[in-house]
């Protein structure tokens, strides 16, 4: 007999499957019953192909240098010579020599790639001991080119670690007042290239490491103008003849100057929609950035302006650095004046500074961006 509780689980468990299944189709709502299998969707449609990353630009080579020809003989030569020995052994030590923006870290850099290897940079500032400078020489491996920018602000305790290096390839490591403090480290071969402004700023017995010594000009207008187009080429900007040469009446024969008004030019006619960079996209550039058409802005203006309140008579340079908002002397003899001395509106002697006919010409004359 079975017991008034008992249960048949079979049963029980068949019926609560039922009602459960009949629930669900109950809401006949629903596109997608759980029970049920989702239909296949429709392939969707292939997606547009991403445009591919427009290739990078090759990095320049000897070839594509405009100007300077005998610095760019200069260093092709040595690079053959280098290639006609087999390329064994480090590339002797190089010294750059040019005022500032003119091309000496470009042409580091292409040495470096011809003789395939890398370059490493650092400042002249940077390196203000001798531990300093036997820090960046022991982390250098074999066949480096060991770039020094600025190379005239080195102290000369370090630039006699340098040429020691240079000439001996050992490091003596030296404590503050000189004196060696253990026996010299052998240094793996290395190239060192050096630039500087003011190359008879460096000690003699460094300048005399150096195998090449290379000096770069500013440009002339023509040249300049041919490289700011070849760039504009090569950044696949458009640029006309005219803006070209505006660009490098401008910038003072410095290639740096006139990349920096490029690129100021090309903000501009970012800004008004503009597809090329024309003469007025120029002009415009300039006014916004406040240089007349010598690329003159208005600390050299009043340089040339209290000059000419001298009725032509010579001002020290103390004075005139006073005058020009207390700017120290060599602020001014360092970054005002070569600029000046270059377009031939201003001459120097012991007596003091000038303005000549060229810079009174410029002053009286209507000026225009």
């Amino acid at each position: 007999m079975i017991a008034p509780y008992a249960i048949d689980v079979e049963d029980e468990i068949s019926k609560r499957i039922r009602r459960g299944i009949e629930w669900y189709h109950r809401d006949t709502s629903r596109e997608v019953h759980p029970f049920t299998i989702p239909a296949p969707r429709e392939p969707a449609a292939p997606a547009e192909p991403e445009p591919a990353p427009e290739p990078a630009a090759a990095p320049p080579t000897l070839d594509d240098v405009i100007g300077n020809a005998p610095a760019v003989l200069q260093i092709r030569t040595a690079l053959d010579a280098h290639r006609a020995r087999g390329g064994k052994g480090a590339f002797p030590h190089v010294l750059l020599s040019s005022p500032g923006g003119c091309g000496k870290t470009l042409l580091a850099g292409i040495i470096a790639r011809e003789v395939k290897r890398p370059l490493r940079l650092q400042m002249g500032q940077s390196l203000s001991t001798p531990a300093r400078v036997a820090d960046v020489f022991l982390s250098l491996k074999a066949g480096d080119v060991l770039f020094i920018d600025e190379m005239h602000g080195l102290k000369p305790q370090c630039q006699e670690t340098l040429y020691r290096a240079m000439e001996e390839g050992i490091l003596v490591p030296v404590e503050k007042a000189g004196k060696p403090v253990g026996p010299p480290i052998k240094l793996k071969t290395f190239t060192l290239i050096g630039a500087t402004t003011d190359a008879w700023a460096l000690l003699p017995s460094l300048l005399q490491r150096f195998k090449y010594r290379v000096s770069l000009e500013r440009l002339t207008p023509a040249d300049l103008a041919a490289a700011i187009a070849s760039r504009a080429e090569r950044k696949s900007i458009a640029l006309t003849d005219e803006a070209a040469g505006m660009i490098a009446d401008r910038a003072h024969g410095t290639p740096r100057l006139a990349v920096g008004l490029l690129d100021g030019c090309l903000d501009a006619a970012a800004a008004q929609w503009r597809v090329a960079i024309d003469a007025d996209v120029v002009t415009m550039t300039c006014a916004i950035w406040g240089i007349d058409d010598l690329g003159l802005d208005a600390v050299a203006r009043k340089y040339l302006s209290y000059l000419a309140e001298a009725g032509g008579e010579p001002v020290r340079l103390n004075v005139l650095a006073t005058k020009l908002d207390g700017l120290s002397r060599r602020t001014v003899e360092m970054r005002v004046e070569p600029d000046l001395v270059w377009l031939g509106l201003i001459s120097k002697d012991a007596d003091g500074r000038r303005l000549t006919d060229a810079g009174r010409e410029h002053l009286t004359r209507k000026v225009k961006p």
